[in-house]
């Protein structure tokens, strides 16, 4: 296993997932289908006619396993079975080697802190033919599985499904050139973690292509690692594989070209490395976090490697779009990149960096990467994120005083933006559709930069954010409406339109692209145009939905911890778990953490508000009578959003009833009854519409299988609470 990764430790924690009467049957239903029935049997120490058979005993129809998971889904088999399969199980179903998965759960956007940063240590569950008991328990889990199944419908991954055909629109012959000149998001089809080896750019197929340019979209960004790219004079090996990339990325830039499209890298450099890495070189050492240690940027060495190996690919990659770089981050580069929020204090236990201060290393890792692009030749300039710059406003405008003028400058659109939601106050970090930008900070930061010469691009979501990443994009069009007018009137110059979330071709793309050629967008005129005889009616629902999200009662700790991105397919349970929700991983039944700085009753409250005016948008909706095109491709995707936020409502005011539940007996069954009603609503939907459930990052956080589990879950609670608590 190479030294750069190492797999998360092991840890006993009380938590049974299983709704079976066998943990073995539990596996099945995850995973038939979605991997090899020889490598589930295999995992399970039986054969694979044994795991069919057993399958169909389950109520499940026989299925051979698609491919496309493993290259693509790959996410959702780790997450999925991380509770209930050892690590030697896990491996065995997605034909990966130990290092090759701890490089996934170390690169691919943080997936190991996603799941909880330590790996549940189960017994293996394996293979044993069912008592007389498990037969008739399974005969009745069966009886249920076959009642909700959801046969046909679209293929999972098949995404093309679900565009609607937006025409190509001409420029205004006022237009001489855009307003904004980079419109650039994440492909919705995408990996992460390693995207340019082989296939990859089969990723980008024409019909996502097609539909984005026609959209005025002119980029996408991918995230690359300096290592594997330009040479790495500590470590040669771990760029072994460093052609292989170059020529697909140069194969993908091509192919972009086609479209009038560019293609944008993202670094955050220089990546940590463990502690072994340092035995043979302990004087490149800097600052150490959870057993890492930084390159330390202060070092020439380090400098010397940092230019090089930009100046490398920027001559390699001759088509290439652009760049831009996280220097503050939630990845350990620099010395003070996750230890510089404090102005007044070094907080740096490199003996080189604490001497300096936190804007001035950021600053210079960027003009390092500027001049290795300047020498190579490069017709763009760096792009410098300002993610997580958190200083006080003078070190943040000395930072940007400090960086080259070429560099453009991009910032969080809505970053720190102050909210008050039914009285609790708080602010924005970023991922907000729900609280319209700019914030103050970043309009500040844009003022600085564009009178110390630079251009400006700000980073916004426009399709959909961590409130709710499940739904290809929230129709919510007055806040994307307003959002957009305020940066309009800042005149930046670029927009780059979503993290990993938000590649989907969708009307708020449709709706952004008014901005890219005038300052002022009159929304209804936007909606007769895209709706027509139906954009009365939409504009109604739309506002509601506009203001049932303003109720989103938005932290940071609701933001990455809640439920609202798995939906009804987050499990419920009487028994308090007494874990802690992790990031975009595992929502548990965390109450406390979800609710963030709101009091627990104006929490749930806000949620119900959100999911009441959520539904009363539907209902105008799918009262039209003889839907257009537009809107008939708009309502399952309002639908699923609505279904979404209904079942984060109905699982926080259980897990906050549950502590007395026979007091709450009747409220709790009624809760179990409507997010049945939820559950087997979205699986219809799911089933038709492979965008539902997907986000780049996170891959599907459900399927059709774990749909179904989870109404063996609730029949299992509604049973529990009857029998206990009569």
């Amino acid at each position: 296993m190479p030294e750069t990764h190492t797999l998360p430790p092991e840890k006993k924690i009380d938590y049974s997932p299983h709704s079976l009467p066998a943990p073995w049957q539990t596996a099945i239903l995850r995973n038939y289908g979605l991997v090899k029935a020889e490598s589930l049997a295999r995992a399970l120490n039986t054969d694979a006619e044994t795991i069919h058979a057993e399958a169909e005993r389950l109520g499940l129809k026989r299925a051979e396993a698609d491919p496309v998971w493993l290259a693509r889904g790959y996410i959702t088999l780790i997450r999925q079975n991380w509770h209930i399969l050892s690590y030697r199980q896990l491996l065995i179903l997605l034909e990966k080697n130990e290092g090759e998965l701890a490089f996934l759960l170390k690169e691919d956007d943080f997936l190991g802190v996603k799941l909880g940063g330590f790996k549940p240590s189960v017994p293996e569950p394996a293979y044993a033919p069912p008592t007389r008991e498990q037969a008739r328990a399974t005969a009745k889990a069966a009886r249920l599985i076959r009642a909700y199944r959801a046969d046909g419908g679209a293929r999972p991954f098949d995404f093309a499904a679900d565009y609607f055909p937006f025409p190509q629109e001409n420029v205004p012959p006022s237009a001489k050139k855009p307003l904004i000149e980079e419109r650039f998001l994440y492909n919705y089809n995408a990996v992460y973690g390693d995207p340019f080896l082989d296939g990859a750019p089969d990723l980008y197929d024409g019909k996502l292509l097609s539909a984005l340019s026609a959209l005025g979209v002119n980029g996408f960004w991918a995230q690359a690692l300096l290592y594997q790219l330009g040479e790495f004079p500590f470590a040669p090996e771990l760029g072994a594989r460093r052609g292989e990339r170059l020529r697909n990325m140069n194969r993908l830039i091509r192919k972009l070209a086609r479209y009038g499209m560019k293609l944008y890298l993202y670094f955050n450099e220089p990546r940590s490395m463990p502690a072994a890495f340092f035995e043979k070189r302990p004087e490149l050492r800097g600052a150490e976090e959870n057993g890492y240690y930084a390159l330390c940027t202060s070092i020439p060495a380090v400098q010397d490697y940092l230019y090089d190996a930009m100046k490398s690919v920027a001559g390699r990659l001759p088509g290439l779009g652009g760049v831009f770089t996280i220097t503050m981050s939630e990845n350990l580069t620099h010395c003070y990149s996750r230890k510089g929020a404090d102005v007044n204090i070094a907080e740096t236990e490199c003996p080189r960096c604490f001497k300096r201060k936190p804007w001035e290393v950021a600053a210079e890792v960027n003009n390092i990467l500027q001049r290795a692009l300047t020498d190579a030749g490069a017709p763009y300039s760096l792009t410098a994120y300002l993610w997580a710059w958190n200083w006080e406003r003078e070190s943040i405008d000395a930072g940007i005083r400090l960086l080259d003028p070429k560099i453009k400058i991009m910032a969080v659109s809505e970053d720190r933006l102050p909210i008050d939601i039914g009285g609790t106050n708080g602010e924005v970090i970023d991922y907000s559709i729900s609280n319209p930008g700019p914030s103050p900070k970043s309009a500040a930061s844009f003022r600085t930069a564009t009178a110390a010469g630079h251009k400006t691009a700000a980073k916004v979501q426009i399709n959909n954010s961590w409130e709710c990443s499940a739904a290809p994009y929230l129709p919510v069009f007055p806040l994307i409406h307003k959002h957009l007018s305020g940066l309009s009137r800042l005149r930046v110059d670029g927009l780059m339109l979503g993290w990993t979330l938000g590649g989907f071709p969708s009307f708020n793309l449709s709706l952004a692209r008014e901005f890219y050629f005038a300052r002022n967008v009159d929304l209804q005129k936007w909606y007769e145009k895209v709706f027509g005889a139906d954009a009365a009616a939409v504009a109604k629902a739309c506002s509601l939905f506009s203001r049932g999200f303003s109720h989103f009662p938005f932290s940071i700790d609701f933001l990455y911890g809640g439920p609202q991105n798995y939906g009804p397919a987050a499990p419920l349970g009487l028994n308090e778990t007494n874990l802690r929700a992790t990031m975009l991983g595992f929502p548990y039944d965390d109450l406390q953490s979800w609710r963030g700085p709101f009091p627990e009753a104006r929490f749930i409250a806000e949620l119900e508000t959100l999911s009441s005016l959520w539904g009363k948008g539907l209902r105008v909706l799918e009262k039209i009578p003889l839907p257009g095109a537009a809107t008939r491709s708009l309502l399952p995707v309002a639908q699923a959003a609505g279904i979404h936020f209904s079942s984060t409502h109905i699982q926080s005011a259980f897990a906050r009833l549950k502590r007395d539940p026979l007091q709450n007996k009747a409220a709790l069954l009624d809760l179990i009854r409507r997010e049945r009603a939820n559950t087997s609503a979205l699986l219809r939907l799911a089933a038709m519409h492979p965008s539902i459930g997907y986000e780049a990052s996170n891959h599907y956080y459900y399927t059709q299988n774990t749909l179904l589990e989870k109404l063996l879950n609730l029949k299992t609670c509604m049973d529990e609470l009857k029998s206990r608590y009569e």
